[in-house]
């Protein structure tokens, strides 16, 4: 007789689910539908992940409350001596910051920055993450067979004052994922006053919402035009940065995720 809340974080979604497909239908039909039938509330990240409790015919009372971030405490905007810079030299960085896996778009990523890579001679691309199943071999290919060695750097995990450094260093931020949770590196960027170019599968319309970036769909060439646009234009490039911290600031601070939450369990609470 305990009352349960449900956090969410993108387990139902159709991609994730597709994983282990027979194990996870077994599980759900078994035991998994029960517990979110018989929760008191479910805390989802992103309206996509509304649409997947109705996709399972789950109806329990659904809030949703997003990721946040400490901007003071986890993005440290540094004096633009204290950073490394990683050998990049003068160059402007396009960076991606998250798990080296197929789901990333990663592959995206290569084939936009592919597009534009004649016409912004002093850009690369950074990809900065852990190899968790060892798909950076496959994208190592890709890049081979583009002949952008030199122009597209692999990075392993980075954490801490590094990461700071990177993200400080970066001139955009982009993640091309094919489906999203919700993602902490978007937050991290936006953080930093970095502009970020994102695809609809990150499930992160406020980036639009608050012109802090641009969302394209999963497409190679959508996604070429988005960051050549802001790479080579710096007045955009400011204003989007600027946006990005006002974004983070007015809603996704942990003081406003957490007043969400304590509503969220209030309302729960207070019923009979």
């Amino acid at each position: 007789n305990v009352r349960y809340v449900i956090h969410l974080h993108g387990m139902l979604s159709s991609n994730s689910m597709a994983r282990r497909n027979l194990k996870k239908k077994v599980y759900f039909g078994i035991i998994g539908k029960k517990l979110f039938d018989q929760a008191s509330g479910i805390i989802t990240f992103t309206k996509s992940e509304c649409e997947d409790l109705k996709r399972l015919n789950i109806t329990t009372h659904a809030s949703i409350i997003p990721n946040g971030i400490n901007p003071q405490k986890d993005n440290k905007i540094l004096p633009e001596g204290n950073n490394h810079h990683f050998g990049f030299s003068n160059r402007k960085v396009i960076l991606y910051l998250g798990r080296i896996h197929p789901i990333k778009g990663i592959d995206l990523l290569i084939s936009a920055f592919a597009k534009i890579a004649s016409n912004n001679e002093d850009t690369i691309l950074v990809i900065a993450g852990p190899d968790e199943i060892g798909y950076k071999k496959e994208l190592a290919r890709i890049v081979s067979e583009l002949n952008l060695e030199d122009r597209i750097i692999f990075l392993d995990l980075v954490t801490g004052e590094k990461k700071d450094q990177l993200l400080n260093r970066a001139n955009v931020f982009s993640l091309t994922s094919y489906s999203e949770g919700f993602s902490i590196a978007i937050l991290e960027a936006l953080a930093a006053g970095k502009p970020v170019v994102i695809t609809e599968g990150c499930n992160f319309p406020d980036v639009e919402h608050y012109q802090a970036g641009f969302i394209s769909p999963c497409d190679s060439e959508n996604i070429a035009l988005k960051l050549n646009a802001v790479l080579n234009d710096k007045v955009l490039c400011k204003k989007m940065g600027k946006n990005a911290i006002k974004l983070i600031q007015d809603k996704y601070t942990w003081d406003h995720i957490a007043d969400q939450t304590i509503k969220f369990y209030n309302e729960i609470l207070s019923r009979n």
